[in-house]
């Protein structure tokens, strides 16, 4: 069932990357960030279609603290892809439990050290630090430009930081993706969900009226420019009771970039 959010852009805080985000292009289109489902079944690649999402992030985050010119062609794309991750990555399924529920891999619980061995390598002067999710239930009672995430996400954007934010698996429905309509400017419709999967954010979009107030993340993900609610992101961290709210609180969880 698709729901619809209609703000006023006139109203509208607009926080974003100070240059366009990595862009990818072929001969048949352009695209914001690169695809997972570009990566088929060749051998030692064949998990990056499955569970490739965060080398996907952090390796469109690198190029983009690289300032790479232009846009990046496909095919020198997934040759980049490659080498991130036979140099960093050596992307594998998790073993045990949660790996085979969840199709969790070895990328979990190590994007800031997986990127600052890159920064490293590459002498970039950059320092990750990745956290569970810093917001809890009773950040719902609370307005969103409140909330320790809101804060940490606005300073890195404005910073020309991109944010990399994993969302976990839960029972629910997981997070709405919305896209804003091209005739309708300040509209945004959604779809689709996502859960047990990294994004990246790459901008920030505050709306505050008289009785609203509305925080949508700008996001990259599957090669496509996304929004996400931060009360549904919320919702979604919180949702879970007991042992999983607990597994939640891991899952769920933001790699924030600073400069050293």
């Amino acid at each position: 069932m698709s729901q619809k959010l209609i703000i006023d852009r006139e109203k509208t805080e607009r926080i974003y990357l100070t240059s366009n985000y990595t862009g990818v292009e072929d001969e048949f289109s352009s695209y914001y960030g690169g695809d997972q489902k570009w990566f088929g079944n060749e051998s030692g690649y064949e998990l990056i279609k499955k569970t490739g999402c965060g080398l996907i992030a952090m390796s469109d985050i690198s190029l983009y603290l690289r300032r790479a010119e232009g846009r990046v062609a496909r095919t020198d794309y997934l040759s980049f892809i490659k080498q991130f991750n036979d140099s960093f990555v050596h992307l594998r399924m998790r073993k045990g439990f949660l790996g085979k529920r969840f199709g969790m891999n070895n990328i979990d619980g190590r994007t800031s050290r997986i990127l600052n061995a890159y920064f490293r390598k590459n002498s970039l002067p950059y320092k990750a630090v990745t956290r569970h999710s810093p917001d809890s239930r009773r950040d719902l009672e609370i307005a969103v430009t409140e909330r320790k995430s809101y804060k940490m996400i606005t300073d890195s954007i404005k910073n020309d930081l991109p944010v990399i934010i994993g969302i976990g698996p839960s029972d629910g429905s997981g997070v709405p993706l919305y896209t804003e309509e091209k005739l309708k400017r300040g509209t945004f419709v959604s779809g689709s969900t996502t859960e047990n999967h990294y994004v990246t954010i790459t901008g920030v979009l505050t709306y505050r009226d008289e009785d609203k107030l509305t925080v949508l993340y700008k996001i990259s993900s599957w090669g496509k420019k996304y929004y996400i609610n931060a009360d549904d992101l919320l919702e979604h961290i919180t949702r879970e009771k007991g042992i999983k709210y607990i597994i939640a609180r891991i899952s769920n969880n933001m790699t924030i970039i600073k400069h050293k």
